[in-house]
C-alpha cells in the first residue's frame, strides 16, 4: 500500500512532534512563560517549525505553556497536566476548520507528552523542588 506524499510529510512531521516534544528537559520558568511556543526550549531553528502551534485556526500555544507550567508545580501529577493538556488541544479543534485532522494531530501530541515527558516531567519537579528549598 503506498501513502500518499501529503500523509508521508504529515508522519513525518507527527513523529518528529512526538519525538522532540518531549525529550528535552523543560527549562521554563514562570518568567519566560509567555514567550514560549510549544515543544522543548532547547529546540530552535527550522527544526522549531516542525512542531505544530496549533491545527488550523485552533492556536494551541497557551495550552502548550499551561501544561508546561503544570509540569513545574511541586508536586503536579504527569498523568492530570497530560490529560487537560489533551482535553483542552481537542475543545479547540471546533474552531480549526479541520476539526479531524485537528483531532488526530492532538492526540498525537497528547501520546508524545504522555510516552515521552518523563523526563521533561522530572527535570521540572526537580526545579521546582529546588525553588522550594526541598
Amino acid at each position: 500500500m503506498r501513502i500518499p506524499s501529503s500523509c508521508s510529510r504529515f508522519i513525518v512531521a507527527i513523529s518528529l512532534f512526538s519525538l522532540l516534544t518531549v525529550v528535552q528537559p523543560n527549562s521554563l520558568s514562570a518568567g519566560n512563560l509567555a514567550d514560549s511556543p510549544c515543544g522543548p526550549d532547547s529546540l530552535t531553528g527550522p527544526l522549531r517549525k516542525l512542531i505544530p502551534q496549533g491545527s488550523g485556526k485552533a492556536d494551541w500555544k497557551p495550552f502548550c505553556r499551561e501544561h508546561d507550567a503544570c509540569y513545574d508545580t511541586l508536586g503536579a501529577d504527569k498523568d492530570a497536566c497530560d490529560r487537560r493538556f489533551f482535553e483542552q488541544l481537542k475543545s479547540s479543534c471546533a474552531c480549526s476548520g479541520k476539526p479531524i485532522r485537528c483531532r488526530m494531530t492532538a492526540r498525537l501530541g497528547y501520546i508524545a507528552v504522555k510516552r515521552f515527558g518523563d523526563n521533561a516531567f522530572d527535570s521540572a519537579q526537580a526545579k521546582a523542588r529546588k525553588r522550594s528549598g526541598r
